[in-house]
Formats: structure tokens, C-alpha cells, sequence
């Protein structure tokens, strides 16, 4: 039952966490007039604050330690890494901005999101975030390195049209560094291709959400409410309470409001939850499909090291191409994505020193920093005769980011300690990690270069996920889902959910634009319930115009020659049972 309270909610609306879904409902809430409080458990990272001193990981970089910018979960069978700070999960992803092919959008899907229904709300989103592929780096003239070589491997191996360049939130500009006001009238800095998006962006180049969505519920008059880590939701009449400490003050407070919209992140919005059902008792009614159809969206680490093959690691944004894999395995098809991932000194130093298990574990420490200490051995005479200059002895080690459509069937929970946990089963997703460990290394040979495994992976077998999905399903009702296709929760009106948490399944490709249409959807609809306006559209529709979709041809293209491959294959099997023929 809610609390009785004859207090006035503060607030229209609140919002917890500012992320893609946080930031989305921020800013629209705001744009219709609403009083709006976003909070956020991280502090705010301003141009040039983020942290590059890699000799102490506590100085900024874990949240673990000193609140800093990557909270990093062993979840026992997953290893979890998700930003923290104003901004979210956007401060440190790789401003890949993709779509699903349409055929994702099945079961569990509920029945009205399509890619057709999805895409105004992705050329939304697109527009706001102000994407577009990889520019050429002033100071060469060309395209990056790495581009190029992805692009070639594609064609070496007689696929050139799986591999494409895929838009990103990236602000570029003739003059490296040079200030640029954004079409939100935010100034930022035109990016100087140092490769570090995922560390946080120091230039301003970047088009994280304190740039676009959240500087315009500011604009508006939304209250920013950083370094305050939500602890509890309540239900009180007349809406809802949000508990939270204060990380600035050491003290604990809450603030109310009718409506509450849940923006933590899957791993965090999930536990939140959890903790409020399980631990506090104070949403008692929430679904037991709570934790379930959690994703780590089949990511796969790996590094190709050594390359002879040029390959530019600390040039460009981190990832600037994209190559889809379609194939089968066992005889039912799989496909995937390879990206390629820039390597920056300061990252080299970040997984050398992290110990992923939370404590001691000297032989996976060992491993890691053979990893740094490989990097830094000199090339012998013969592999620096192969090399095609001298840069690429210093700049040779790449990162594979790959991800695929996994089974979706973990379940996050509370052990018996109140730690968060998930089950799973990395047997539900063989065929996609075999495939994906093989086509690296395919990669690792075309480049000339040595496959190394993430140590995780490689003696744990515990992949590392920087895409979490899942855990706050979507179902018609409570014995099905923890929230309504619209992202309400069942039994709790005006508690919604706009993150990741309710993607029902992997989406196979970076999911933050999914995150983000999805968020526009939905908040679209509470809109236009609160103001009675059924015609109510975000202000900035009418400048929108569809954006381009490059992994749509290339992903038709890849599933044609999987299927004339196919064919090529089963006649080669009629030739050889039949000669005579």
C-alpha cells in the first residue's frame, strides 16, 4: 500500500539517470512544460576532467573507487562495464549510432514495434545526436588507417559490401579543436582523431547527451541533481518518493513526484528494483519476471597484436567501420558484426592494472599484463622488415569489438548478501561465440598480427559486455512482463521505464540508438496522456530528415551471399553423390 503523506510532490516528474533513455525523457518532459528533476549518481565531466592518469585507477576511472567514470560489475558469469556521470552510458560509449535489421523485431518483441514503426524515432534521435560516418583527419587528408584496412580485408576476402562505415556521434571540422556550436546552441570542439571516445572525451568532440538532451531540459529549467545515487523508489500518494545519498554532502534525502521514470541503465535499473522489491519491500507488487531475458547483446573482446598490416590504433574515433557476418554453424544461420577498435596508450595502462575479479587473482593480473609488456616488446628484425613504416611499430595492436543476437535468457538477481548476480549460460550462445572467436581470428591472419583472447575469456570463459540489455521485460501483463509495451510498470502507474533494461532481447548491433527511439516512443505517449494533445511531437520533428541506414545494405548483402553460398555448397554435395550427372 502507498505511504501516507500529506506532502506536495516536488517535482512534475523525476528521471534517474541521464543516459540515452534518462536524457530522452529529460528533455521532452521538459519541452511540454513539465517540472522535471533528473538525478545522477556520477558527477559531471566537463571538457578536459576526465581522467588520464594511468597510474592510479582510482583517480577518476572506477566508480568503485572515488565514484569514478567506469563502474565495472563481476556479475559471476558476466563481466558488467557501464558509465557513470552526467551523461551516462554516452560518455564513454563508441558514438556508434545503428539499427537493428527489421527481422529483430519478433518475439518477445510486443506486436506494435516494427522497424518501420521504430525508424521516425530513430531519424529523431539521429537528428538530435547529429550523426554521420567517419570524415578524413585534416591532418593527412584521408580516411584512418584502420578504416581503410577493414575495408580491404573485406575485399580481399570477396565480401567488400559487408563492410561499411557507420554513423557516429562525432562532431567533426576542418580545424582539429576549433570550437563549434551545435544545432542545440551548445559549443563543442571539432574532433582531433586521438582515438579515445571510449576513455571520455577531453576535446568536446564527442556528442554525449550533456551536449544535446540534457543541456535542453536544463535549458528549460530541469534541476540536475549529480553525485545523488538513488537507493529505493516508494510509492506515497499521490505518485511516488525516490530516495537517494547524497555523495557530495554524505547525507540521504528524497524527493517526490506522480511521475518517476526509471533511466539507470539494464544493470542498474534492474538492481534498483530488485533491492526495492526484495530488500526495502516498498514495490512489493513488481512482476516475478523481474531480472529476467537479460543480454549482454553476444559482445566478444578480442586483440589482434603485432600486426605487419598498418592499422592506425591511436588515430580516429574508436570505432569507424562496421563488417557484418552472416554464416552457419551447425546449419542454422548466424550472424554478427565486427568493428574495429582504436587502442590509446591510456587504455593499454587501464587493462594492465584492472583486476576485473574485484580482488587478488595473480595469474589473470599476470595475463593482463603480458598484454601491456607484449605491446611494448620491440618488433625482432624480421618482423620490422615486414612492417610497412615505422609508426605501425609503435601503433599495431587492435581491438575487435564483435556483437550478435544472443539467446537473452540470464537472470539477474540479489545472492544472499544483496549482491547483484546473474545466471548464465554460456552454452545458450556457442554457435555465436564460436563464430565470432573465429572470424577474429580470420582477422588476427589477414592482418598479419597474433589473436589474443581476453583473459576472461580465455581461462574463465566470463565474457565482458559494455551493451547490458534486459532484466525489466516487457509483457501484457505482470505473469509476463515487469512493464507494459509502452514501458509502464504493471501495478504501478506513472513508474516507467526508458533504458535498456526493457530492450526484450539482444538487438545484434551498438544498441543506443534503440535505447534512445524506444525512449522517444514511449515518452511521446505519456506526453500526450499528461497534456491531453494527441498530436503532441517532440519540437524538433520538423527539422528532421531520414538519415542514412549503411549496415541495412550491408547486412542484405552478407545474407544473399549466405544464402548463395549455401546453394554453391549443396550443389557441390549433388555433384559429388551423383558423378554422372
Amino acid at each position: 500500500m502507498p505511504e501516507s503523506t500529506e506532502r506536495t510532490p516536488d517535482y512534475d516528474a523525476i528521471v534517474v539517470g541521464s543516459g540515452f533513455g534518462g536524457a530522452v525523457a529529460a528533455a521532452r518532459l521538459s519541452q511540454a512544460g513539465l517540472r522535471v528533476a533528473v538525478v545522477e549518481r556520477g558527477r559531471r565531466w566537463t571538457r578536459g576532467t576526465f581522467p588520464r592518469d594511468d597510474t592510479d585507477l582510482r583517480d577518476g576511472w572506477l566508480w568503485s573507487h572515488g565514484h569514478g567514470l567506469y563502474d565495472i560489475k563481476w556479475l559471476d558469469r558476466m563481466i558488467s562495464v557501464q558509465g557513470a556521470g552526467w551523461g551516462g552510458g554516452s560518455l564513454v560509449y563508441a558514438s556508434v549510432f545503428a539499427r537493428p535489421p527489421a527481422d529483430s523485431f519478433q518475439h518477445p518483441w510486443p506486436a506494435s514495434y516494427s522497424r518501420a514503426t521504430l525508424d521516425p524515432y530513430y531519424d529523431l534521435a539521429a537528428h538530435m545526436l547529429e550523426v554521420r560516418t567517419v570524415a578524413k583527419n585534416p591532418a593527412t587528408g584521408d580516411y584512418p588507417v584502420r578504416t581503410r584496412a577493414m575495408e580491404q580485408i573485406g575485399a580481399d576476402l570477396g565480401r567488400p559490401s559487408g563492410t561499411v562505415r557507420p554513423l557516429l556521434a562525432v562532431r567533426f571540422g576542418d580545424d582539429p579543436g576549433a570550437p563549434i556550436t551545435n544545432i542545440h546552441g551548445v559549443e563543442q570542439h571539432a574532433c582531433t582523431f586521438v582515438a579515445e571516445c571510449v576513455l571520455g572525451c577531453n576535446i568536446g568532440a564527442k556528442n554525449s547527451t550533456d551536449h544535446n538532451y540534457l543541456a535542453i531540459a536544463e535549458r528549460l529549467g530541469a534541476t540536475a541533481l549529480v553525485n545523488h545515487e538513488v537507493t529505493d523508489v516508494r510509492q506515497v500518494d499521490g505518485g511516488y518518493a525516490v530516495m537517494f545519498d547524497d555523495h557530495d554532502t554524505g547525507t540521504s534525502g528524497s524527493i517526490s513526484a506522480p511521475r518517476v521514470f526509471l533511466g539507470a541503465g539494464a544493470v542498474g535499473t534492474t538492481e534498483l528494483l530488485l533491492r526495492s522489491r526484495n530488500l526495502h519491500g516498498s514495490l512489493p507488487a513488481l512482476s516475478p519476471t523481474l531480472g529476467e531475458r537479460y543480454s549482454g547483446n553476444g559482445d566478444f573482446l578480442a586483440f589482434v597484436h603485432r600486426t605487419m598490416t598498418p592499422i592506425g590504433a591511436n588515430e580516429a574515433p574508436t570505432i569507424t567501420s562496421t563488417s557484418i557476418v552472416d554464416l552457419e554453424v551447425d546449419g542454422e544461420p548466424v550472424w554478427f558484426q565486427v568493428q574495429d577498435g582504436s587502442f590509446p596508450d591510456k587504455l593499454t595502462a587501464l587493462i594492465a592494472g584492472l583486476d576485473p575479479l574485484g580482488h587478488e587473482v595473480d595469474w589473470l593480473r599476470a595475463e593482463a599484463e603480458k598484454l601491456h609488456a607484449q605491446r611494448e616488446k620491440p618488433p625482432t628484425p624480421h618482423e620490422r622488415e615486414r612492417q610497412a613504416d615505422k609508426a605501425a611499430e609503435k601503433n599495431n595492436t587492435l581491438i575487435l569489438l564483435l556483437m550478435g543476437r544472443d539467446a537473452s535468457r540470464g537472470r539477474l538477481y540479489l545472492d544472499a548478501t544483496h549482491g547483484l548476480r546473474v545466471r548464465w549460460r554460456n552454452h545458450d550462445n556457442e554457435r555465436l561465440y564460436s563464430a565470432e572467436g573465429r572470424i577474429s581470428g580470420m582477422i588476427a591472419t589477414a592482418l598479419n598480427g597474433e589473436l589474443l583472447e581476453s583473459p576472461n575469456w580465455r581461462y574463465l570463459r566470463r565474457a565482458v559486455t559494455v551493451h547490458n540489455l534486459g532484466g525489466v521485460p516487457m509483457g501484457e501483463t505482470a505473469e509476463t512482463g515487469v512493464v507494459d509495451e509502452h514501458g509502464e510498470v504493471h501495478g504501478y502507474p506513472g513508474l516507467f521505464v526508458v533504458d535498456g533494461s526493457a530492450i526484450p532481447a539482444a538487438t545484434g548491433v551498438n544498441p543506443s540508438a534503440t535505447i534512445a527511439a524506444v525512449a522517444e516512443r514511449n515518452v511521446e505517449r505519456v506526453i500526450r496522456g499528461i497534456t491531453g494533445d494527441q498530436s503532441w511531437v517532440a519540437p524538433e520533428t520538423a527539422d528532421v530528415v531520414p538519415a542514412p541506414v549503411p549496415e541495412d545494405a550491408a547486412m542484405a548483402a552478407m545474407a544473399a551471399d549466405r544464402v548463395a553460398g549455401d546453394a554453391t555448397m549443396e550443389s557441390r554435395r549433388y555433384r559429388r553423390a551423383h558423378p554422372s550427372t
